[in-house]
């Protein structure tokens, strides 16, 4: 390290060089003294410019390459700064003290206080460089904070050397010692020097051990020559020549090998970005196969499970009583079954992908536990449970939320408690709080069963996907294992919580909390509970001879089954079994609505609707559209109306949710008798 050396080399050079030194008065003419040939001082001065040269290039080159990067990693930078700036004071004060220069004495102390200020700089600078390596801000920080007090005391000495004289003195018209001059000039060197060491022993995990011991060699050999140069080639002082070499030692030794890791590492970096880019490709590829694939499977599995559940509907329609109709009431009943397996899956997908939404909207509330009732009532009955259900009449009926998913959370957890309680009852309350916000109201959803119970350590597994608790005692049990990991996606996505308490043996709790808005005045109480689990549902069939409906699907059975669905409704329809025959019969007929399948060779769906829309003469041009389609994906509902799709219907097609269609868009002057289902 240069900084030793330059000290050993100050003494010895200051010592020989000197022609005017008394040691009783300890009277030294400044130093840098070369002698009374000018040649050696021009010699000198010309060492020095070329040492300045050396130190601009690599500022310029170390400006370039440290652009952009945070300022305490710049402190190389800031040392090549301070030892160009030395190397230029160094050069001015030589010329100006060169014997025979004609300055006054003055102007020489001046220069003395310039040359006192550089070396200090120089190794402050150092050892702040040094400091730059710590990786605990605190502690660099404090020891920061250290080295600016030493340094404060160093200007403060200067300051009162040059007000008392204890630094220089030139009251006796020469340039004097004064009793601060060693500590200025030689003392506090020492000390950065010594503080640098230390700061190497503290930071020596940021450098390799083959670094340490360049470093010392570095000191070693800058020692030698600093100290055997000015004894052999008299008038020349190789300081600042050796300190401008030493920067650049320093970058190759302990800057260009972190250049060179952090290349090495931002070309693994750049390998792994690639290979992270062609896993998301993967990823992207098979997310959009795994989509793909759902989409086939739901259309092929709804495509014939509407027929299934159309046909059986239309038995049940047909049959009130008898073999026939409970035949028809198991095939429904395993028809749903199996339609909620396959939304179950659809759900999980859309979980998985992060894709699940809500479709907040206004909703009856009685109308949803209407159905809930109507479904779990007859699965209790089957199975011998007793199911009871209390609901609080004063309840606002008139909701702003998701209806299908605030349906399809009771029904999960009212299914979850039939399915596992072989005798006793099931229990379904529901009550509600409203706190300071008039216009909201808090669903306390509670469903309590005698069932088999749940083991305390297993309750935290219950919302887990593809879970089942006691496999042993559940194995003969139908689910997939995703209800219930649905229905706690779907809780948590409405703003509610779920609590779960059970007895192994005795039975479970299940307490659902779900935040909906309040829309209107009316209440549950007109609502008859116990009325609406009758076997079979009084119906008002609509009733519209003058309406026309035209279907349009590729599929025959389908086509069989809406137009089976629609018989009672005595509307006249019309079918077409591509998206080329509709539109002719578009062209030739006026129809009121218009049921289209969305997936068809040729001419699908959302093409058939555009080439609808250009016949704005044509007579079934202006019927409403609803689309059909037994892709239930997330976003094909969105995605459908706003191709401009009146509305929706997902395959199965349900008759109930049929005929509402129809009734919502069948012009009212052509309906002779309304229709619905009422209890």
């Amino acid at each position: 390290m240069c900084i030793h050396g330059q000290i050993i080399s100050q003494l010895i050079s200051r010592c020989y060089t000197c022609k005017d030194f008394n040691t009783d008065s300890a009277t030294l003419y400044i130093f840098f003294r070369r002698g009374n040939n000018n040649l050696d001082t021009h010699y000198i001065i010309e060492s020095e410019i070329a040492v300045i040269f050396l130190s601009v290039t690599l500022c310029v080159y170390l400006q370039v390459i440290y652009t952009g990067t945070s300022s305490e990693k710049k402190g190389l930078l800031r040392y090549c700064y301070m030892t160009t700036a030395s190397s230029i004071v160094d050069v001015i004060c030589t010329a100006v003290m060169a014997p025979g220069a004609g300055f006054s004495l003055m102007t020489k102390y001046v220069c003395s206080l310039m040359l006192q200020c550089a070396d200090c700089g120089v190794y402050f600078m150092f050892m702040r460089y040094i400091a730059g390596f710590g990786q605990d801000s605190a502690f660099k920080r404090r020891m920061f904070y250290a080295q600016n007090i030493c340094l404060g005391i160093f200007f403060y000495l200067m300051l009162a050397g040059h007000f008392t004289g204890a630094n220089y003195n030139i009251s006796s018209g020469r340039l004097e010692h004064g009793a601060f001059w060693g500590v200025l000039s030689y003392v506090f060197l020492w000390l950065w020097s010594a503080w640098t060491w230390a700061e190497i022993y503290i930071y020596r995990r940021a450098f390799t051990r083959g670094q340490i011991w360049a470093l010392f060699l570095n000191f070693v050999v800058c020692w030698i020559i600093m100290a055997i140069v000015p004894s052999l080639l008299h008038g020349i002082s190789v300081n600042f020549i050796i300190i401008s070499v030493n920067v650049y030692y320093f970058f190759f030794l302990l800057e260009t090998p972190a250049y060179r890791d952090l290349e090495r590492t931002l070309e693994r970096l750049r390998k792994a970005k690639e290979l992270a880019d062609e896993a998301n490709q993967v990823a992207i590829a098979a997310d959009a196969a795994k989509g793909e694939f759902l989409a086939n499977m739901s259309h092929e599995i709804r495509t014939p499970l509407t027929t299934i559940l159309g046909m059986d509907e239309v038995i049940l329609r047909k049959y009130e009583a008898g073999p026939i109709y409970q035949y028809a009431q198991d095939i429904q009943s395993a028809g749903n079954t199996l339609l909620h397996i396959i939304n179950d899956i659809l759900d999980f997908s859309k979980i998985e992908s992060g894709q699940l939404e809500l479709s907040s909207r206004n909703y009856d509330l009685s109308r949803v536990l209407r159905d809930v009732d109507n479904m779990i009532r007859i699965r209790a009955e089957q199975k011998g449970l007793q199911y009871i259900a209390q609901i609080d009449e004063s309840l606002p009926d008139e909701l702003f939320g998701d209806r299908i998913r605030v349906h399809q959370v009771m029904v999960n957890i009212l299914n979850n408690a039939v399915k596992y309680t072989k005798r006793g009852s099931v229990k379904f309350t529901l009550t509600g709080t409203r706190g300071d916000d008039p216009s909201l109201i808090v669903l306390h959803i509670t469903v309590t069963d005698t069932g088999i119970g749940i083991h305390a350590e297993d309750i935290p597994k219950l919302f887990k996907s593809f879970s089942r608790i006691d496999a042993k005692e559940t194995h003969n049990i139908e689910g997939t294992g995703l209800g219930l990991a649905i229905t706690g996606r779907l809780i948590e996505l409405m703003g509610g919580t779920v609590e779960v308490t059970s007895t192994y043996g005795m039975g479970s709790t299940f307490h659902v909390v779900l935040p909906q808005k309040i829309v209107g005045t009316k209440t549950l109480r007109d609502y008859e509970l116990a009325e609406s689990h009758k076997a079979k549902t009084e119906r008002k069939v609509l009733k519209a001879p003058d309406a026309r409906v035209l279907i349009v699907d590729d599929n025959d059975m389908n086509r069989i089954v809406l137009r089976s669905l629609m018989k009672d409704n005595a509307v006249h329809v019309d079918d077409a079994d591509s998206g080329e025959e509709c539109l002719k019969k578009v062209a030739a007929n006026p129809y009121d609505v218009i049921l289209m399948d969305y997936m068809m060779p040729r001419m699908d769906g959302k093409e058939t609707l555009i080439h609808i829309k250009e016949m704005t003469d044509a007579p079934g041009a202006k019927a409403k559209i609803i689309v059909c389609t037994a892709n239930a994906l997330v976003g094909v509902r969105a995605e459908l109306l706003s191709a401009g799709f009146d509305d929706f219907l997902s395959k199965p097609v349900n008759g109930k949710e049929l005929e509402e269609m129809l009734a919502k868009y069948i012009p009212a002057n052509k309906i002779t008798q309304g229709g619905g289902y009422s209890v």
